[in-house]
């Protein structure tokens, strides 16, 4: 109070003083904060192409630490990159190739020992959630003026004595408190929540467009306009393109999948590059699958992704490949647990 006092005189009787004051207490109030969810080890080849291709600089949070034996499945999974700005975010850098969501960060932060349950909805204050709804609105459409809804989805992985369930309960009787007069909306919400606790580390953030909810899986799939077919889809968009720029084929060369499934790969490298892209699969609902999806890209493709039924053992016969003719290979190797049943590997 002694030093609080003469200097809140000072600054009231000073303008370029209360300026410089107002100003830094814009640029800490009214920051816009984003995280990014990408893949897990491959951060880096997201930052460099959200870097390059978006002109967005953001950090990579390091990794939860593992304890022997123990593996912290989809959760775990997911790389977090963080960026807090002044403007909001454009939406190119929302929609980049590489990402698979976007949210308004809510909360971030290591969650003490004790009670895990009840620190993680105690975080949640009304001045977080304020922040993160100004962020949620520069970015979504206006809200229903009455009885908005939301959802809660939570990925957890770790030791803790709830489960995810009881992880969405709590925090949505948080939002419920903070907006009395939202409801519940499983199917269509306006706005999505998602909790992300891994061991201690805990994210929770608004789902920010061009992502959209769905019921059956906490994170919504990639939006891709020619993924017409992906409901056999092994793997997500988003990873398929850091994957082609991890390869950075060159313009001209000719690339393979050898287990193409829906043709995702190909397609991401080819948008990627101008490369000629192969996708070879045995199933044939599969190639069905995967020549829609080349199809509805065609206009950006260019006729540069070809998909075989066959056998990629036998390029030459059933594929009709010649021989040396491939510079490039980029594949989502079957190593699951169903392989087994039908591969041969001895």
């Amino acid at each position: 109070p002694k030093l609080g006092r003469p200097l809140a005189r000072y600054i009231a009787r000073s303008p370029p003083v209360a300026f410089a004051c107002d100003a830094a207490f814009a640029a800490v109030v009214l920051m816009h904060d984003y995280a990014l969810l990408t893949t897990a080890g491959l951060e880096s080849v997201a930052l460099h192409a959200l870097a390059s291709e978006c002109g967005l600089r953001a950090s990579a949070l390091p990794a939860p630490t593992a304890r022997k034996g123990e593996s912290f499945g989809s959760a775990g999974g997911l790389g977090i990159l963080v960026a807090s700005r002044q403007e909001p975010l454009a939406a190119r850098a929302l929609s980049a190739p590489v990402l698979q969501a976007a949210l308004a960060v809510v909360v971030r932060c290591e969650v003490e020992d004790g009670d895990v349950l009840a620190a993680a909805v105690g975080s949640v204050s009304e001045e977080r959630w304020r922040s993160a709804m100004r962020t949620h609105a520069a970015h979504a459409a206006p809200l229903p003026p009455s009885a908005p809804s939301f959802r809660i989805a939570s990925l957890r992985a770790g030791q803790h004595d709830f489960d995810s369930r009881a992880l969405s309960s709590a925090l949505g009787a948080a939002v419920s408190a903070l907006q009395p007069s939202w409801r519940v909306d499983l199917e269509a919400p306006d706005v999505c929540v998602l909790a992300l606790l891994v061991n201690r580390s805990l994210l929770i953030g608004a789902l920010l467009p061009p992502f959209s909810p769905r019921k059956s899986d906490p994170l919504p799939m990639e939006p891709r306009q020619w993924l017409v077919r992906g409901e056999r889809a092994h793997m997500r968009p988003h990873r398929a393109a850091l994957l082609a720029r991890l390869l950075a084929p060159a313009d001209g060369e000719v690339l393979l999948d050898p287990t193409g499934g829906v043709g995702i790969l190909a397609i991401e490298a080819a948008l990627l590059a101008s490369v000629t892209a192969h996708s070879v699969d045995l199933d044939p609902a599969a190639c069905d699958a995967a020549r829609a999806n080349a199809a509805a890209a065609a206009p950006r493709l260019r006729g540069r992704v070809t998909v075989h039924c066959g056998d990629a053992a036998r390029l030459g016969g059933e594929v009709g490949l010649p021989r040396a003719s491939v510079d490039c290979v980029l594949a989502d190797l079957p190593f699951g647990t169903a392989p087994r049943h039908f591969l041969d590997t001895s």
